[in-house]
């Protein structure tokens, strides 16, 4: 889905699997298009689906995350497994009322080459228990790009982080 993925790295989100005759081959054949559509209609960056022990066993874009180990492995400490660990946390605390969204805010991403990313992530629950993580990675531009065109001109709208600083940068 990487190194043997027929696209450039910018287009490997167009690789359905075809190729793979594996189990998870199979599946990601049947839900890639969708999930992959869903990422574009809404401009994620990427897409994800974590198991609960934190693989990334499901990547739309197939960037370098994509089978990354956020417990132990050299993304452990990025936005994206901050996310999934708050959000598996929220989970466990919350299990009646349902698990919140978890966030992390925009900051240098490794494997976006370490262009600023932001991570929305959500416990997936089965029987008030969590069983995974859905998340998406945000980038800066796309997202400033969306808030401003839904305001309409001549309004631009800022977000700024509790940190003081503006969300996402404003462009050169």
């Amino acid at each position: 889905y990487i190194d043997e993925n027929p696209f450039p790295e910018a287009e490997r989100h167009r690789y359905n699997g075809e190729k793979d005759e594996t189990s998870y081959g199979y599946y990601h054949e049947k839900v890639h298009r969708v999930l992959d559509q869903s990422r574009q209609l809404f401009e994620f960056a990427d897409l994800y689906v974590v198991s609960r022990s934190g693989t990334v066993v499901y990547s739309a874009a197939k960037a370098r995350d994509f089978v990354a180990d956020l417990e132990a492995g050299p993304l452990k400490d990025s936005g994206l497994a901050r996310a999934v660990k708050a959000a598996l946390a929220a989970a466990k605390a919350t299990n009646a009322a349902g698990p919140a969204v978890a966030v992390a805010d925009f900051a240098p991403y490794g494997p976006a080459g370490g262009a600023p990313m932001a991570f929305l992530a959500r416990a997936v629950m089965k029987d008030g228990a969590p069983v995974g993580v859905a998340a998406v990675r945000i980038a800066a531009g796309p997202l400033a790009a969306t808030v401003n065109r839904r305001i309409g001109e001549p309004v631009l709208v800022y977000a700024v982080g509790p940190d003081g600083m503006l969300r996402p940068a404003l462009p050169d």
